[in-house]
């Protein structure tokens, strides 16, 4: 869920740059670097550290791109955030649905 609502408040932060809207943007980017840092913050390095450190790399380079974004309106770099995000929001959902497959297939072996 808070994949989905980055990918949202990015999106709209796109369409507040065209509408020349700065106080929207600044709002919606603002909403997005929280659910980063969040995401960032729940990231344990004890436990499957590469995963975890190539996690916190990315996150770093989208804080660094709502920055760009914020300072020069810059619908690209917030397109960069959007594509990062469908991917990891992807990735997990694949991830669940074969955890999913896993467990009916387990279960109907027994």
């Amino acid at each position: 869920m808070l994949y989905e609502a980055a990918i949202k408040n990015s999106k709209l932060a796109v369409i507040s740059i065209e509408k020349k809207n700065i106080a929207e943007k600044c709002s919606y980017i603002g909403k997005v670097h929280d659910i980063i840092m969040e995401l960032r913050n729940t990231l344990d390095h004890n436990k499957g550290q590469e995963v975890a450190t190539q996690l916190d790399a990315l996150y770093e380079f989208c804080i660094s791109q709502l920055f760009k974004a914020n300072a020069g309106n810059d619908v690209m770099a917030l397109q960069n955030v959007t594509k990062i995000l469908t991917t990891l929001h992807e990735g997990w959902v694949a991830a669940v649905e074969e955890v999913k497959k896993k467990g009916k297939v387990q279960n109907e072996k027994k």
